[in-house]
């Protein structure tokens, strides 16, 4: 008589099961190899990251806003040096500009981020101003092309830039909590490197088809000033959200005492009978 019962083996949670043959030996069913697969594969990711972040709202609409603010940036500073000879500077002038984007942020880093460390400060509101002035310069920079004036306009966009990128790590601290910062950083640094490995063939492929960097320009400065509104909304989406929990534990209080009580009173019905 054949045997076909089936045994839950070792892990309960891994679904993995064994089949006994007809000789009485143990073999491997194929869906619950993939089950032992799936779950191996479900305890790297949950090594490698935090997963509780992810039901965290205001969270994913950092890593929206990041992934779409390093999509314009990308964009603009891509094509610096070739947009600038193109419209008439020569080549040492047009590499002078790349180097007033790195000089300004010397200066930006650190001042903005005293500014945004001070207590009353809301980083999230530096966050969206900083990528304001950088979308309105970025579009800018293509109709003012004197070199003196792209070396301001390019300096300044610099130290909002770099205050941009300081106010990343101080508002994943103010509405995370310093516990959760480093696993949420780690993740917003690869959602920084996969927007950039995408800006340089769109912006590109833009400029190949339209014949300048008009369009390239103006679709990254569009893609900063989506970030920069989005930035504007941490704060509405974490008070909501920080509402609703307060609401829903109150709920939840309410209604143990409601049971502790109604057991309490049934005990001492019973006591007096």
């Amino acid at each position: 008589m054949e045997r076909d019962k089936q045994e839950q083996c070792g892990n309960s949670d891994t679904g993995y099961r064994r089949v006994d043959d007809e000789d009485g030996g143990e073999v491997e069913s194929r869906n619950c190899r993939l089950f032992k697969c799936c779950s191996y594969v479900k305890s790297f990711v949950t090594s490698l990251y935090d997963v509780s972040l992810f039901r965290e709202p205001v969270y994913i609409t950092i890593l929206t806003c990041t992934f779409v603010a390093t999509f314009g940036l990308n964009s603009i500073l891509t094509h610096l040096v070739r947009k600038g000879v193109d419209n008439g500077l020569n080549l040492k002038q047009a590499s002078f500009t790349v180097a007033m984007v790195g000089i300004g942020q010397i200066f930006g880093r650190p001042v903005l981020g005293i500014i945004g460390n001070l207590p009353k400060m809301k980083p999230s509101l530096i966050w969206s101003a900083c990528l304001f002035v950088c979308a309105v310069l970025g579009i800018c920079s293509m109709y003012i092309m004197t070199f003196t004036a792209q070396l301001f306009i390019m300096c300044v966009f610099g130290a909002s830039m770099g205050g941009y990128m300081v106010m990343i790590s101080v508002a994943m601290a103010y509405f995370l909590g310093r516990n959760k910062m480093g696993p949420a950083l780690s993740v917003n640094f690869q959602v920084v490197g996969c927007s950039g490995l995408i800006s340089g063939p769109i912006s590109g492929f833009l400029r190949d088809h339209y014949g300048d960097y008009v369009v390239t320009y103006w679709v990254g400065g569009c893609a900063i000033l989506l970030a920069s509104g989005l930035a504007f909304l941490f704060i509405p989406i974490d008070k909501c959200v920080k509402r609703r929990r307060n609401k829903t534990s109150k709920e939840k209080h309410a209604l143990n005492n409601v049971t502790n009580g109604d057991i309490n009173q049934d005990l001492s019905l019973a006591s007096k009978v």
